[in-house]
């Protein structure tokens, strides 16, 4: 099933992708505060539940975009996470 979410992810991100920075390592135990109100919440998911969601719609473009470069990876055939 996840084979079929990320080709999914793929077609979309044709139109939608933009150079975005690498992956990088947060301090053990931050969490993140709204200080602007632009998201109702910060959840934590697994990569599978977050296709799901992007592909639901559920994410503004932007947000899809760059959530779905972080599930494809670098990986030129889309191995992701």
């Amino acid at each position: 099933m996840t084979a079929l979410i990320l080709n999914a992810l793929r077609e979309r991100l044709r139109s939608l992708a933009r150079p975005v920075p690498g992956d990088f390592a947060l301090p053990k135990g931050f969490m993140p505060r709204n200080i602007d109100g632009e998201v109702p919440e910060f959840r934590l998911m697994d990569p599978d539940e977050l296709a799901e969601r992007i592909l639901a719609g559920e994410f503004t473009e932007d947000a899809a975009a760059v959530a779905s470069c972080w599930l494809l990876g670098s990986d030129p055939n889309g191995a992701g996470h």
